[in-house]
């Protein structure tokens, strides 16, 4: 587990270990930035690693959600779906009230946090009904507080995949280095292997994390 996202100085090593020197100029947290962008909208969870403290705010669940009916009135549901993670809740508040856990609403899948993943619904005692946002959830939303080591693994090597085009050419006209050779032709791809294995461990691990839809 990591306590943050693999960076630019990772991305370089990771270069290094598959024995390419890079340009001084390649821009690695750039590609680092996108990759972590690329990881979040296919796994579907925004953010993926979670950060300080924030609120979101939801209309009430129900029948009545896309209706302007009864003066504006929604709801008429139990179950709030939180389009996300949340690894741990400071509050909810609906209408202004302060709302109990374990006595107005309980936290959904049962235990996630026991079980390192995150919750993703809201059950409330009872059916709710109020106007448009009038729920608000504040906590640290996410999927988790550290990434997970193949997580982590999966996002550097999106990055390295990205790069591919920009670090061939590099090596083809004699700026960066393969196992010490020197590339000064471009009729060649040295990476192409390599960069395959990288990108299908992205795919795959993304697919392994990805957020159902309720």
């Amino acid at each position: 587990m990591y306590d943050a996202y693999p960076t630019g100085f990772d991305l370089v090593e990771l270069y290094a270990s598959a024995g390419v020197e890079l340009s001084p100029k390649f821009n690695a947290g750039q590609k680092i930035d996108s990759a972590i962008r690329e990881w979040e909208k296919k796994t579907r969870w925004f953010p993926f690693l979670a950060g300080a403290s924030s609120t979101r705010v939801f209309d009430p669940p129900g029948p009545r959600q896309h209706q302007a009916a009864l003066g504006g009135i929604r709801g008429g549901g139990r179950v709030l779906d939180l389009r996300g993670g949340l690894i741990s809740l400071d509050s909810l508040i609906m209408n202004g009230q302060n709302y109990t856990q374990g006595i107005q609403f309980w936290m959904r899948p049962d235990n996630a946090d026991l079980q390192g993943e995150p919750f993703q619904e809201i059950e409330f005692f009872t059916p709710i009904m109020g106007p448009p946002q009038c729920i608000h959830v504040m906590g640290r939303w996410g999927y988790c507080a550290q990434v997970p080591e193949d997580a982590w693994q999966a996002i550097l090597q999106k990055a390295a995949y990205e790069s591919k085009p920009e670090v061939e050419f590099s090596i083809t006209n004699g700026v960066a280095k393969v196992d010490d050779v020197t590339y000064a032709s471009g009729s060649v791809s040295p990476l192409s292997a390599q960069a395959e294995q990288w990108k299908l461990k992205f795919e795959t691990t993304a697919e392994d994390y990805r957020r159902s839809e309720f």
